[in-house]
């Protein structure tokens, strides 16, 4: 997967039909190499860190996860790089007076 990862970023820019591929590649990889470096099973991350650790590492995929799906600032420029269009994102409502 890495292999793959690497040689595609390698080449030049894939033209725009092939671009959601090519992101939907890059989310896979990107999640694969984040689980891979941030294990977060019990019997990696011992019980007492438990508590602190998996905590922010759910945080940080989620984070992850979100930017390469175009939500948030990151996302947006992602998606603007791959020539992708942009995320429809619900207005949040006020309170009614």
């Amino acid at each position: 997967m890495e292999a793959s990862f690497f040689d595609a970023i390698s080449h030049p820019a894939p033209d725009e039909t092939a671009l959601p591929a090519w992101h939907r590649m890059l989310r896979r990889t990107a999640l694969a190499l984040f689980d891979e470096a941030a294990p977060m099973e019990p019997d990696v991350v011992p019980l007492v860190r438990q508590g602190e650790a998996v905590p922010r590492l759910v945080r940080a995929r989620r984070t992850l996860s979100f930017g390469l799906n175009g939500y948030g600032k990151d996302g947006a420029t992602l998606f603007e790089t791959l020539l992708l269009p942009a995320v429809e994102t619900k207005k949040k409502k006020g309170r009614a007076a």
